[in-house]
């Protein structure tokens, strides 16, 4: 039998794609940068896509269905960049950490074992041979970035500062997450035990994970809001912890991480 040689498919990227260097280093300007290249790519498929001869403004019935199919994988796409935003964060305030004047690392390390962490040899062996720096490797043996609650606990555990997410916006992200989680894990399908997960899914089980074309467009302006908020709260009380050490390479590091721009400038607003 003939095997499928994945890696012979390989190509190089576009000159403008986001690159894992770009969410290391301005995590919350690559997501952005990325999810409007997302919200492009959809809506460049949108104008080509048939209408009806005589209802011009309505998308034909193979139209739809092949909107469908492809907003749900870009929603994956979205949440597993969001992961990476939320793990960059904390991984470089976990370095930059040694910086913070009355920083007590034996209360982290209470905090993280009281949170289950636990940063076993398996997350430092695949560093072997290359430089990586310790929050990187504690950042990856988390396990609850897809839930706002715990990952304001991590902030939390780290710089006694919080939260990362306001109270207004758990759900939604929440909601978001399972239908990830269904996308990647149950075929596209809300099982009835993942509707139970959430108050605002209950009446949503069994029910397939597809949206209407508006939705993609919908969810990349939402998160420029939800991020900008974030940032905006955050970035002043994280510079506040590190005190008079806010300076220098420090701050440039700092001011780095939280920088936020986007290509739809209009969607901060």
């Amino acid at each position: 039998m003939t095997t499928l040689s994945v890696l012979d498919y390989l190509t190089d990227p576009v000159t403008d794609r986001v690159s894992y260097d770009d969410f290391l280093t301005r995590p919350f300007h690559a997501f952005l940068r990325q999810s409007v290249h997302l919200a492009d790519a959809f809506n460049s498929c949108l104008r080509h896509f048939p209408k009806k001869p005589v209802r011009k403004d309505e998308y034909t019935k193979d139209s739809i269905h092949s909107m469908q199919e492809i907003a749900t994988p870009l929603l994956a796409s979205l949440m597993s960049n969001l992961e990476l935003l939320q793990r960059s964060v904390y991984a470089k305030l976990f370095d930059l950490s040694s910086h913070i004047p009355d920083f007590d690392t034996t209360k982290l390390l209470k905090n993280l074992r009281s949170a289950d962490v636990d940063v076993g040899i398996h997350h430092v062996v695949g560093y072997r041979g290359a430089p990586a720096a310790a929050g990187n490797i504690v950042a990856n043996a988390l396990s609850g970035w897809h839930d706002p609650r715990k990952v304001n606990q991590y902030f939390k555990a780290l710089l006694n500062i919080g939260p990362f997410y306001p109270d207004e916006v758990h759900d939604e992200l929440g909601v978001l997450w399972q239908m990830r989680h269904s996308i990647v894990h149950t075929g596209g399908t809300l099982t009835a035990p993942d509707s139970q997960k959430l108050l605002p899914l209950v009446q949503y089980g069994e029910r397939a994970v597809v949206f209407r074309h508006q939705f993609i467009l919908a969810v990349v302006v939402r998160f420029h809001k939800i991020l900008k908020g974030v940032r905006d709260n955050f970035y002043p009380k994280v510079t506040a912890r590190f005190k008079t050490r806010y300076r220098d390479s420090v701050k440039r590091q700092i001011d780095e991480l939280f920088f936020l721009d986007s290509p739809r400038k209009s969607w901060l607003a």
